[in-house]
């Protein structure tokens, strides 16, 4: 009977350590969550970019807050374009930051949401030549990035055009600006952001946009568990937090909050505009109306005056002669009547 109530003992020892150890797994999982690798472009600039070794950009603050929202370590690799598209046909647990849906693309990547929208234009150099282009015509060379959605849409909607293929958004605009291309299909923020750090911000100019389309999150074809995990993931991130990140880096909306010395500025601004144009009204009536007496002088001369001569006319006689004044002398007999 002892044997046995030993046994059970053990038995009973075994099973508490060994759900103490599962316990003790589960809170160390918890602690120190699963690698989510994240990809995207290192001169997708102001969405994703590598500056000094260190990963920055609107998508970069987008997937670190979602890594602190959902106690996720991120782990960024930032590369050429293309090359982050291959990087989702071999891996399991990563996530491309964003990017255009196109039919091409979603042969091997499945889409979970769209978080920020791009618009993409065409830009020209700026000369004679480039001011006379109104659209991407036939035969026209076009500098692109390899691997981009522009690519795929220009060889889709205009395929007698040329695509020139660049690594990435850097290569493309130095490319513009030595030279070698006077064209290009290129996402619009991303042309601000790189042609305002030149002394001449408007040597390419936008002539046409070519579209807009939502930057969506996209994960390895085929891997459900992935796609729900991500997608309940951003729907935990606050909109505002959301609103925040792309107002620091495409600026779209007014601050939440103004400046206190905004508005009393700019009341004063408008009073003091109101007050001058209230003075330059009076100045501009007050010259008029004495160029109007004037001009009315003038103009009763000339009626009553001979222009040779500068003597009284028949209208100047008739009006001497005949004015209340010279009436009331001659009937008091000052002057003969005839």
């Amino acid at each position: 009977m002892a044997s046995w109530h030993n046994k059970a003992t053990s038995w009973i020892h075994c099973f508490a350590v060994s759900f103490s150890l599962f316990l003790s797994t589960i809170s160390l999982a918890d602690a120190h969550p699963e690698t989510l690798v994240v990809t995207n472009s290192h001169s997708w600039k102001p969405f994703s970019y590598v500056d000094k070794g260190v990963p920055r950009g609107l998508l970069v603050d987008f997937w670190r807050l979602y890594g602190n929202v959902n106690n996720t370590t991120i782990e960024f690799v930032l590369t050429d374009w293309n090359d982050s598209l291959l990087a989702m046909k071999n891996g399991e647990r990563i996530v491309h930051a964003g990017l255009v849906y196109s039919s091409e693309r979603d042969v091997y990547l499945d889409y979970v949401v769209p978080i920020f929208e791009l618009s993409t234009s065409l830009y020209v150099l700026n000369d004679e030549e480039g001011r006379t282009t109104e659209r991407i015509l036939p035969w026209m060379e076009i500098g692109v990035v390899k691997g981009g959605y522009e690519e795929e849409y220009i060889k889709t909607h205009h395929p007698l055009a040329v695509t020139v293929p660049y690594k990435n958004n850097a290569a493309l605009i130095d490319a513009a600006l030595n030279g070698k291309v006077k064209r290009l299909v290129i996402d619009t923020q991303v042309a601000n952001y790189y042609f305002s750090m030149q002394s001449d911000q408007h040597l390419f100019l936008p002539i046409n946009k070519v579209y807009t389309k939502s930057i969506s999150v996209a994960v390895p074809d085929g891997n459900y568990a992935l796609l729900q995990e991500i997608k309940a993931g951003i729907k935990k991130i606050p909109d505002a937090e959301i609103r925040r990140i792309e107002q620091k880096w495409l600026n779209t909306s007014t601050r939440d909050t103004l400046p206190s010395w905004l508005l009393p500025t700019f009341v004063a601004f408008l009073m003091g505009m109101f007050a001058s144009y209230v003075y330059l009204l009076k100045r501009t009536v007050k010259r008029k109306t004495q160029a109007l007496r004037i001009a009315n002088k003038q103009l009763e001369e000339f009626a009553y005056t001979d222009s040779l001569t500068g003597l009284l006319n028949r209208r100047g006689l008739e009006k001497v002669y005949h004015s209340e004044k010279v009436e009331q002398i001659m009937q008091s007999g000052a002057l003969p009547l005839s």
